[in-house]
């Protein structure tokens, strides 16, 4: 995990206000939306990662999402309404990759990437989780 982030911190300044994280929500999206963006928790910063499986607010309630890219902004932004990440539910669950082979395939068949991760992963279930 912490290879992940040794480029990553020597490369960026780390900074709350410009650090978002494009995630791919595991609900049923149309495909203009295949991510969505969030901000990134002070204490979330050094344990995220590309592939990292998350829990983020989506309407009113929590979804499950794995985490795309991760960007920092140069400059601040003016958009209020970006809500952070709520958890980190997962460390790794698939690498850069695999993340990358999945978004050309749902670019060749336009299909979304939420539906093939989704349909390539084990169920995932709230209930199993915090028995873990």
């Amino acid at each position: 995990m912490s290879h992940c982030l040794t480029l990553f911190r020597d490369t960026w300044l780390v900074s709350r206000e410009n650090m978002f994280a494009e995630i791919i929500v595991f609900r049923r999206l149309p495909k203009q939306f295949e991510t969505l963006l969030y901000s990134i928790p002070d204490e979330c910063i050094e344990a995220l990662c590309v592939g990292c499986l998350v829990e983020v607010p989506f309407r009113k309630t929590k979804a499950f999402g794995l985490i795309f890219s991760i960007i920092k902004e140069n400059e601040p932004t003016t958009i209020k309404d970006i809500r952070p990440i709520i958890n980190i539910i997962s460390p790794k669950l698939l690498s850069k990759e695999y993340i990358e082979w999945y978004h050309s395939i749902s670019k060749l068949y336009n299909t979304p990437i939420n539906t093939l991760i989704k349909k390539a992963l084990p169920p995932i279930k709230k209930r199993k989780l915090k028995k873990i």
